[in-house]
């Protein structure tokens, strides 16, 4: 069944499968600064590595 979550506390769930009990979470909802996703900031970050010569680097070791 559906269930609204509310923001702030944190929330721990189960899922009643048959028989068997599927625990998920611990899930926190929340609209904090920390994270918001606004596309635009990822594509002025992509652009000043851009100018500024900078690159992606998946490995440590290649920095």
């Amino acid at each position: 069944m559906p269930r609204k979550l509310e923001e702030g506390p944190v929330v721990r769930e189960v899922a009643l499968v048959g028989e068997y009990a599927l625990p998920f979470g611990p899930f926190h909802v929340g609209s904090s600064a920390e994270w918001a996703f606004e596309r635009k900031q990822v594509d002025a970050l992509r652009n000043l590595a851009a100018i500024s010569g900078g690159r992606e680097l998946l490995d440590p070791k290649k920095a």
